[in-house]
């Protein structure tokens, strides 16, 4: 004779529903980090008193000199950067952020 486990009670529509909003608690909002990372960037830029920046200074900026309680990927920093602002490359291949030309977010339009 083997021994079986009883089935685990199912839960309730209530006790699924606490499972998971604690669950989405722990790992934050969608959108959360870059809401963060925009906020952050702003900060430093105002900070600066410039508005065109090179892309890898301002990446470094806001890893050093801020208080994220994350460290952002250089590719979501630079998607953020590419949805708010202007975004080019000189002729010398340096990235540029252009503060002063924000983009207007395709939800609105």
């Amino acid at each position: 004779m083997s021994k079986t486990t009883p089935p685990t009670p199912a839960l309730t529509t209530d006790q699924l529903y606490q499972q998971l909003e604690a669950e989405a608690l722990k790992e934050g909002a969608r959108g959360e980090k870059g809401v963060k990372i925009k906020n952050a960037t702003e900060k430093i830029v105002k900070e600066i008193g410039k508005k065109k920046l090179v892309f890898r200074v301002l990446y470094s900026m806001l890893c050093e000199r801020t208080r994220l309680d994350f460290v952002p990927k250089r590719s979501h920093f630079m998607r953020i950067c590419r949805q708010n602002w202007e975004v080019s490359e000189d002729a010398d291949g340096l990235i540029w952020v252009d503060l002063s030309k924000p983009k207007i977010p395709k939800s609105i339009v």
